[in-house]
């Protein structure tokens, strides 16, 4: 959702804020205002967005309104995809593990089923044919092993893809060095 999304931005910003005060890239009196104040509305972000006409210059310039002064220290350095994709990979971060979570909700239905239909024959199948008779739960146990194969691809895919990019305007790290986004 459009909140989602902006949440996940927000909190990209914020964590952004508070590692470049680490660094001193900015003072630590503008990361604490950022992580005390910094919120949005998404009312005032769509109305910012109709004369700016950029969803992320939209979303800074409210965020700044809400921490006031020190605001002009928010999203310092970054560029639109630094806080676009790594928001993404939030949001994707966050839709795996709902996935995940009806995951092992199947794996356990599916564990009751095929104990309950362990001796349930059933004809086997072959080329589209009837083949040797085998049980009901036998093939579905064939349907567990597939589904937790899969859930393995998902974890796996999960933690390649949760990247943080901050490489700054045109990916140069020239305002962000490469050992920020590691």
């Amino acid at each position: 959702s459009v909140d989602s999304r902006l949440r996940q931005m927000l909190e990209v910003e914020k964590c952004v804020a508070q590692i470049q005060a680490q660094m001193g890239l900015i003072p630590k009196k503008a990361a604490a205002a950022i992580l005390r104040k910094a919120q949005f509305k998404r009312e005032r972000v769509e109305e910012l967005e109709k004369t700016t006409k950029h969803d992320v210059i939209a979303f800074v310039t409210a965020v700044a309104e809400q921490v006031g002064p020190l605001g002009r220290y928010l999203h310092f350095g970054m560029t639109s995809s630094d806080v676009l994709d790594t928001a993404l990979s939030l949001q994707i971060r966050e839709g795996f593990d709902h996935l995940l979570i009806g995951i092992k909700a199947l794996d356990k239905e599916m564990l009751k089923l095929i104990k309950r239909h362990k001796m349930t024959l059933c004809a086997g199948r072959t080329h589209g044919m009837h083949a040797e008779p085998t049980s009901f739960g036998f093939k579905m146990l064939g349907f567990l092993m597939e589904l937790r194969r899969n859930k393995e691809r998902l974890i796996m895919a999960r933690e390649q893809m949760l990247i943080g990019k901050m490489s700054g305007a045109v990916g140069t790290y020239s305002t962000l060095s490469r050992e920020f986004e590691l």
